[in-house]
């Protein structure tokens, strides 16, 4: 039975001869760190992404926003940047 040429490729570097077993070992060691590394990335950003609910209080697309949490410009101001925005009604078709 023929292996497929991505899983043939895996097999022929991760399974390595008794002589190369040190570079096997070096090569499960490095794929381990790179998924570890992934799922703590993952992990991060779902708790980061969580929490917009509970800052904002917005838990829905009909609710309105609280006061108190701050809008994109309003925190570019802290950042030191200068925003400003042009009103038009083009896409209104007026």
């Amino acid at each position: 039975m023929t292996l497929p040429f991505e899983l043939y490729i895996a097999t022929r570097y991760l399974l390595a001869r008794r002589r190369q077993a040190f570079i096997s070992l070096i090569s499960a060691v490095s794929i381990a760190g790179v998924a570890v590394g992934v799922m703590a990335l993952v992990v991060a950003q779902a708790l980061m992404t969580g929490m917009h609910p509970v800052q904002t209080g917005v838990i829905g697309n009909e609710m309105p926003l609280s006061q108190v949490a701050p809008t994109l410009a309003e925190a570019f101001r802290e950042g030191g940047f200068a925003t400003w925005a042009v009103v038009s009604a083009i896409h209104l078709d007026h």
